[in-house]
């Protein structure tokens, strides 16, 4: 097997299920995983399904609930939704009779006879019961099991019901909401977004391995050398990144290198590189650094540093050159406010100044923003093995350091620092 098979037999496969995904901070994820069926999708559902909820809007969740799945209208105010009674994810019982009967299930097994068996205990309990059931899951599947054909089912999905239910109600209603309740909801469609992602890539994955499956076994072997070698290949990247970078700053600085009497230094070795995607070891930082002007009362180096992203600023050092580690002493204060009134850090809490760095930023341009130099889950990274799409990327990132350093010593010059 060659490149060009591989890329054939796979990137349909990749464009189909695999998206790009940042993943923003969801606080439901902090306190629940993702995937936990009763403890939040049944407990949010069961919340907003409620005239008590914590939403304090009343009724009209459960109303927007039952006109998307176009059962009976309420007609009568009494309402009252349970959670985990008699077994049952959630039930509402509305117009007295009214009974909807919601089987959850994300990733859970369906268990012998379940709907039939609810459908089979509110009528035990309520003999008058006009039930209706619900099975809900990521895409609409059945379950496994026959349900009783005098029973009324309905098998929804979170992908056209659920979401669909609880955009059109912030989009309809979120006006009148208060802001907690917006956050709230919209981090749960942001969960919900995500369960079904992880569920196309579970059925990507199951397509590859059918794929697999029918290879001869020569291809296989390709194929896993090829994968297992895809480490070593991002650390050769790396490598080159900041080879070129070190080569476009001795000649974009060679004026102001030979005026120092220095050169650009290079903390970059291939098996502190290797680490850095095994385990992610930042013990020592990938970077290079370059001196930009000494004065009375400190020296300044311009730092290019990677961890998650790439990026730059400024450092003291004391007179053999060598970083120091208090860079929040006041004597930096002047210099660090005439930055901060040039160059923007875009409100990225991440920048700033700490005892390290005068002054630093992440890189931001559009080209740059979205890479992960580490676990490149976008596959942006990687991208840069292009040399066109290398070399624009470091072009803007010799721009930036180049305006960096033109506003120090232009201040410097005037003594203003």
């Amino acid at each position: 097997m060659d490149l060009l098979k591989f890329k054939d037999v796979f990137s349909e496969i990749g464009q189909k299920y695999f998206k790009d995904n940042e993943e923003p901070y969801n606080v439901l994820k902090v306190v629940r995983k993702r995937e936990d069926e009763i403890n939040l999708h049944s407990r949010f559902l069961h919340d907003l399904l409620s005239t008590d909820g914590e939403h304090k809007q009343g009724n009209l969740f459960v109303d927007r609930f039952i006109e998307k799945l176009k059962f009976d209208k309420r007609t009568s105010n009494r309402v009252y939704a349970y959670r985990e009674k008699n077994n049952i994810d959630i039930y509402i019982n509305y117009n007295g009779n009214k009974y909807i009967i919601i089987e959850n299930k994300i990733n859970a097994k369906d268990q012998d006879n379940q709907l039939n068996g609810y459908y089979e205990k509110i009528k035990e309990k309520y003999p008058d019961a006009d039930s209706q059931l619900v099975y809900l899951t990521k895409d609409g599947e059945k379950p496994s099991y026959e349900i009783n054909s005098e029973y009324k089912c309905k098998f929804i999905s979170y992908k056209k019901d659920i979401l669909p239910w609880l955009k059109n109600t912030i989009k309809e209603d979120g006006s009148k909401f208060s802001n907690e309740l917006n956050v709230g909801l919209k981090a749960y469609i942001k969960i919900i977004k995500e369960v079904l992602e992880m569920s196309e890539k579970q059925k990507g994955n199951n397509e590859i391995f059918e794929k697999l499956r029918t290879m001869d076994a020569k291809d296989i072997e390709w194929i896993n050398g090829f994968v297992n070698n895809w480490a070593n290949i991002k650390v050769k990247l790396l490598e080159t990144i900041f080879e070129e970078l070190k080569k476009r700053i001795e000649i974009t600085f060679k004026e102001l290198l030979n005026k120092n009497s220095s050169s650009v230094e290079y903390s970059f070795d291939v098996e502190n590189a290797r680490k850095y995607y095994a385990n992610y070891d930042k013990s020592e930082w990938i970077n290079l650094h370059f001196y930009i002007l000494k004065c009375k009362k400190y020296n300044i180096i311009l730092v290019i540093e990677l961890d998650d992203r790439l990026c730059y600023g400024i450092q003291g050092a004391d007179n053999n050159w060598e970083v120091v580690g208090d860079c929040e002493d006041p004597k930096y204060d002047k210099i660090e406010e005439f930055i901060r009134g040039k160059i923007s850090t875009g409100g990225d809490q991440n920048s700033g100044r700490n005892p390290y760095w005068i002054f630093y930023k992440y890189f931001d341009f559009n080209e740059i923003r979205e890479i992960n130099f580490h676990d490149d889950g976008n596959g942006k990274f990687t991208t840069l093995i292009n040399d066109e799409k290398r070399e624009k990327i470091i072009t803007k990132i010799i721009k930036d350091v180049k305006e960096l350093v033109d506003l120090i010593l232009e201040q410097s010059a005037k003594g203003a620092i």
